[in-house]
């Protein structure tokens, strides 16, 4: 557990340093917040989903990753039916800006594709990618908003830590409660230390 920390952490910090290198000192930086989850189910990809229209409304530019991969259905939510998805970006070489499609209200999306083992196993060379990519779409936006898979896998944990903001989505269930402070726990081992914010859904009025 301690080696994984190790190499998230480095991961992350190889990804930052890589992102800075690239960035001019007035270049404008993009606010990258990840919503995440313990478990499946609770309503993280529709408060991802709606955050993002909600910062579109307020005249901001932004994009929408849909990083629950192997699992995506951001696309299917809307209605929308792309071409690429990241999947094509891995395997074909293809930037993140080659696979984005146009989403309501001016919301650019990043479509991670359904029922893909491949992605649902990534290669710790493929997700690093990836993160890299995220990085250079830095100033170009306002806002990017990662809706990741439930857990704390590799892939998930890494989008984590490379967020500005991390929202925890979460439901009063115990089972729920008690996988929302273990991925709060996981990423905090690894070394995340910026904004953490916990969500509650269902709550009964």
């Amino acid at each position: 557990m301690k080696d994984q920390a190790n190499k998230l952490r480095e991961m992350a910090l190889n990804m930052r340093n890589q992102i800075e290198a690239e960035i001019d000192a007035d270049h404008k930086q993009t606010r990258v917040i990840v919503v995440s989850s313990g478990k499946g189910g609770v309503g993280k990809s529709t408060l991802a989903l709606n955050l993002a229209l909600d910062l579109c409304t307020l005249g901001k530019k932004v994009v929408l990753m849909d990083a629950d991969l192997g699992m995506a259905n951001i696309d299917i939510m809307l209605g929308l039916v792309p071409k690429y998805n990241l999947y094509h970006m891995i395997k074909e070489k293809k930037a993140l800006k080659d696979i984005m499609i146009n989403g309501p209200l001016g919301l650019k999306i990043i479509p991670g594709g359904s029922g893909i083992n491949e992605l649902a196993n990534l290669k710790e060379d493929e997700l690093k990618r990836i993160l890299v990519e995220m990085g250079r779409l830095d100033g170009e936006f306002d806002y990017m908003i990662v809706d990741t898979g439930a857990g704390i896998s590799n892939n998930v944990t890494s989008f984590l830590l490379a967020a500005d903001d991390a929202v925890i989505v979460t439901t009063p269930e115990p089972t729920s409660l008690t996988d929302a402070y273990g991925i709060v726990k996981s990423v905090t081992k690894c070394g995340y230390s910026n904004n953490l914010y916990l969500v509650v859904n269902k709550v009964a009025r």
